[in-house]
């Protein structure tokens, strides 16, 4: 992480105030419209850690690893996608490049390692984001 770290270090970025709890689980989506909920955060922090929640949830839940690149988290016709109708930054913005191997490593450390310690989203959890996880650092 620190190599990585350092790649993204002294560059600009775009901060607003965040949802703080952007996932898929938290958006209703009608056929037309989409809508958030659970908005619960009221600091500024890079646009970057949204997206990055939201896509790596998004990957961990629709995709495959077997789908990303040696290197990668999120697929790149996801990041493709969602750039498409995202204005605000770019995909080569350094938070949306950095945080989603925060975001990976944040929820990994989060799920006890012991696994009678665990709930069963815990354990969804690391199922889903081991995989992701293994390409992604290699």
């Amino acid at each position: 992480m620190s190599e990585l770290a350092n790649k993204y270090s002294d560059q600009q970025t775009v901060s607003a105030v965040q949802y703080g709890d952007f996932h898929m689980r938290n958006l209703i989506f009608d056929g037309t419209c989409l809508t958030g909920i659970n908005i619960s955060k009221n600091q500024p922090a890079p646009v970057g850690h949204d997206i990055a929640r939201l896509l790596l949830d998004y990957t961990a839940i629709l995709r495959s690893s077997k789908e990303l690149e040696s290197g990668q988290i999120i697929p790149a016709d996801a990041i493709e996608a969602f750039f498409a109708g995202y204005r605000l930054v770019g995909p080569n913005d350094p938070s949306v490049q950095f945080l989603p191997y925060a975001k990976i490593l944040g929820s990994l450390v989060n799920v006890p390692q012991r696994r009678n310690d665990r709930s069963k989203t815990n354990q969804k959890t690391l199922e889903r984001l081991r995989p992701i996880a293994r390409v992604a650092f290699t």
